[in-house]
């Protein structure tokens, strides 16, 4: 009878070794399964980070070249209310004056938009 609590005890030993191992097993699969997809994550990240960066300098390119255009604008505008003054005429009845000022508007607005989404 000792001999076979002597064996039961043994076996119950090995099952629980064998238990633990498998736990260790189990564990280091859910780890590489996780560093896989970390790594996967980490290049996601970066290639968002790439595209990110390039539509932010196409945005600021595309800002100066605004700026650009609106300071020409701005210019071109001041020029017709000097001249307007000048001849004794509002600025408002030089064909295109109001278009002008109010795309003037418009493209400054956007700018405001553009510089707080990058």
């Amino acid at each position: 009878m000792k001999t076979i609590k002597t064996v039961f005890k043994k076996i119950a030993e090995d099952k629980v070794e064998l238990a633990s191992e498998r736990i260790e097993l189990s564990l280091a699969a859910d780890i590489q399964k996780i560093l896989k997809n970390i790594n996967s994550k980490i290049k996601d990240i970066n290639n968002v980070k790439k595209t990110l960066e390039k539509v932010k300098d196409n945005a600021l390119d595309i800002r100066e070249e605004g700026k650009n255009i609106f300071d020409r604008g701005m210019a071109v505008r001041e020029d017709i209310i000097e001249m307007a003054k000048e001849l004794g005429v509002n600025s408002n009845d030089v064909k295109g004056f109001k278009e002008l000022d109010d795309n003037l508007d418009l493209i400054e607005k956007e700018f405001q938009e553009l510089l707080k989404m990058i």
